[in-house]
């Protein structure tokens, strides 16, 4: 019959089929879920050449001073938003054009978004140089073309206006209005706030982003994401806390609350495992029930609270400080070959500062060194600003966002506020494990 194959041809054509088949998903690279979408992590045998130490100090640099822009004059805060006005005047500017500084702020920031989140602090996005140079070149063109020979001097009212206002006396002053920044209620916690977008989400849907990677696993079902240790506190009906969905209420710094039971979609920014919220574990202990070995780690690890909190007990304790010292896809816990402090913190010798509860660890590790939560100018350049235990161990450069949450487009415009935009929030963390 026509068409028809003999027994030997059959043969040699399934060989080479499965020859293509196999070499096809040899090339595939491993997919993995990252802020926004879903990306592909390729092995350590093809990942590509890491920058130079010294395009990587201007990449941060340059990110740091973007960063403070968004902080100024891309903000959401009436009371910020005065302080850009003036520091435009300062500078010999219009209020037209400082509005016009605030779009162009703004149209940069929707650009990085797509050509380089790391320099805004997703997860799991390596820095890319390239673009980030080329949009923040953009920027400046922008910048120079609104407002002239005033660019020097627009530079330098902005770097002094904003190492002013985002101190914490500032901010106690004219974002609360009162003398303290926290009030001792896990119904209002004050908090930096960013904005992003998750693909694939409708525009008006409600969302935010808060960095911990198990309160998205729990909310999106992805169970086995989750270590045994902590699936009590995150899993549906856990006996140690709420059950997911997990949902926050997003509040105006005065209080008001804008957007009810909001929920977590995703993780960040820029951290995977600080929940800010909850507090290190107190005890210099190990628990019966944690897989910690001896023979994996030195007593003096052992001996350490802040080690110890990656073992819940009566609360989920697990901060970050565990991840400053192991590599963080380097589990079960403790391994020799996970060791790898970042920054300036060492086993035993230097150990990471303890941070109180509130305090992001993105605000004390921010290269801007702002730490207006903390409360402590002890915790400035905390680790050097250094971050290097992501999940799949291939980044290692510094932090740049300093936010505690990252807010949708419709949240944001629930506030008030035009997107995207920065500001400071108020969030209620109570139905958190």
């Amino acid at each position: 019959m026509r068409g028809t194959l003999s027994p030997r041809r059959k043969r040699t054509l399934i060989v080479t089929l499965c020859g293509l088949l196999t070499l096809f998903v040899a090339a595939v690279p491993l997919a993995t879920w990252a802020h926004g979408a879903r990306t592909t992590t390729q092995s350590s045998s093809v990942r590509p050449a890491p920058p130079s130490a010294s395009a990587l100090r201007q990449w941060a640099s340059d990110g740091a001073w973007f960063q403070r822009l968004i902080y100024l004059y891309a903000s959401g805060d009436a009371s910020i938003q005065a302080q850009a006005t003036q520091a435009g005047r300062a500078a010999g500017l219009t209020s037209a054009q400082v509005t016009r500084v605030s779009a162009a702020v703004r149209a940069a920031w929707l650009e990085m978004m797509r050509a380089d989140p790391a320099s805004l602090g997703r997860v799991n996005a390596r820095p890319n140089i390239a673009a980030q140079q080329r949009e923040l070149a953009h920027l400046r063109a922008g910048l120079h073309g609104i407002v002239g020979s005033q660019y020097a001097a627009l530079l330098a009212t902005t770097d002094q206006t904003y190492m002013r206002i985002s101190s914490p006396a500032w901010v106690q002053a004219n974002i609360l209005g009162g003398p303290t920044i926290h009030q001792p209620s896990p119904y209002s916690i004050l908090m930096y706030a960013t904005g992003f977008t998750l693909q694939g989400q409708p525009q008006n849907a409600q969302y935010v982003a808060l960095p911990d990677a198990y309160l998205k696993f729990a909310n999106n079902g992805w169970n086995t994401q989750i270590p045994a240790i902590y699936q009590p506190f995150y899993l549906p009906t856990p006996p140690n806390g709420p059950a997911p969905p997990f949902t926050v209420d997003i509040k105006q710094a005065s209080g008001t609350v804008a957007a009810s039971q909001v929920i977590v979609a995703d993780v960040g920014p820029w951290n995977e495992d600080d929940n800010w919220w909850d507090a290190f574990n107190p005890n210099a202990t190990v628990s019966a029930t944690c897989p910690v070995s001896s023979a994996l780690v030195s007593s003096s690890s052992l001996s350490n609270a802040q080690v110890d909190s990656i073992c819940p007990g009566p609360r989920n304790w697990r901060r970050i400080a565990y991840y400053l010292l192991y590599q963080h896809y380097a589990l079960p816990f403790f391994q020799p070959a996970g060791y790898l402090p970042s920054g300036n913190f060492a086993d035993a010798t230097n150990w990471p500062t303890r941070l109180p509860e509130y305090c992001p660890e993105a605000s004390a590790a921010s290269i801007n060194n702002d730490a207006v939560f903390c409360g402590s100018t002890l915790l400035l350049t905390y680790n050097g600003n250094a971050s290097g235990w992501l999940r799949d161990g291939s980044f290692n450069h510094p932090v740049l966002n300093q936010a505690g949450i990252d807010l949708s487009p419709s949240v944001q415009q629930a506030l008030g506020w035009t997107y995207p935009s920065s500001g400071f929030i108020r969030v209620n963390v109570a139905r958190l494990p």
